[in-house]
């Protein structure tokens, strides 16, 4: 064991860094828990976001917003909205007002949220699929000129079409 701690003398202060880095690891892993019990305490037993709707929103993230809302969803988010610059804020509401506006909108909004996560060219992926009839045609006909291709005679049949 000596000749190990012989060996470590040139890099005494490469070794005390190690040891430094790893209690701060250390600390660091026996702090998540407490974290997290103040996130759980704090945010969501104390209600710390009481509604949906945000207090502040930028015009380009509010506009954004209205891309899968209804005509009345979008009249409803319009109304509650007043512009100040470059931002739009909430309207003073009543409790009441904004539990109400918390259901008509939650489904829009947690999906607008979703959609902006997703990666640009995924999420064009979803939308085309999803809403383009023709979408899924066009990819069944790609697969079969693909397939098509493989195969010798059938190249003479797609370069007539």
């Amino acid at each position: 064991m000596s000749k190990i701690f012989k060996n470590m003398i040139p890099y005494w202060k490469i070794v005390i860094a190690i040891i430094g880095l790893l209690v701060v690891q250390a600390w660091c892993d026996l702090s998540l828990p407490s974290y997290t019990s103040d996130i759980i305490d704090v945010g969501i037993q104390n209600h710390g976001i009481e509604h949906v709707m945000p207090e502040k929103i930028q015009e380009e993230e509010f506009q954004t917003a209205q891309f899968i809302m209804t005509d009345q969803e979008k009249r409803i988010w319009n109304d509650i909205y007043v512009k100040k610059g470059d931002t739009k804020v909430l309207k003073n509401l009543s409790q009441d007002r904004l539990e109400e506006l918390d259901e008509q909108l939650a489904l829009p909004l947690i999906m607008n949220y979703q959609m902006s996560a997703m990666e640009e060219k995924t999420s064009k992926k979803w939308w085309r699929a999803r809403w383009h009839p023709e979408a899924k045609i066009t990819a069944a006909r790609m697969t079969q000129r693909v397939k098509a291709a493989k195969m010798p005679a059938a190249r003479m049949a797609i370069a007539q079409k």
